[in-house]
């Protein structure tokens, strides 16, 4: 990565139902791109992938906007090049993370609602003005 390059997430939502307040934060090193289609998602992705490419993209995110076997097939479908974690949020706040391994291939882990809420915090992509209780990751009463 060179010095003028910057880390990205790539967010992909379901605008249908409960918003999550993601972070709009942009800094010198790091933003998050929304993208408003699986099709956008993928040529992303794929140029992200490319050896000369300038774009460093970090993780994926998918909120809510597709089933899990959408997602199963487009984890299926991701150029090998490409190292960065996929998230999914679920309908039930929890979810599921994709990751590269050390080796060939990558590992799929399920993530509980605390799991998800710790990834998506610690990478700073909630708002940092949003309560806990009012983001679309908490259960809800």
């Amino acid at each position: 990565m060179n010095g003028a390059q910057q880390r990205i997430t790539l967010l992909l939502l379901d605008d249908t139902g409960p918003v999550t307040d993601w972070s709009r934060m942009r800094s010198r090193h790091r933003r998050i791109v929304f993208v408003n289609s699986f099709d956008a998602l993928t040529r992303a992705i794929e140029y992200a992938a490319c050896d000369d490419s300038p774009v460093d993209v970090e993780r994926v995110v998918i909120d809510r906007a597709a089933s899990a076997q959408e997602f199963l097939d487009f984890l299926s479908t991701l150029p090998p090049r490409f190292l960065g974690d996929i998230v999914r949020v679920g309908e039930h706040r929890g979810g599921f993370l994709s990751a590269a391994t050390r080796g060939e291939g990558r590992v799929l882990h399920r993530l509980s609602r605390a799991d998800l809420r710790f990834y998506l915090e610690t990478n700073q992509l909630l708002s940092a003005r949003t309560p806990a209780a009012t983001t679309a990751v908490e259960e809800r009463p």
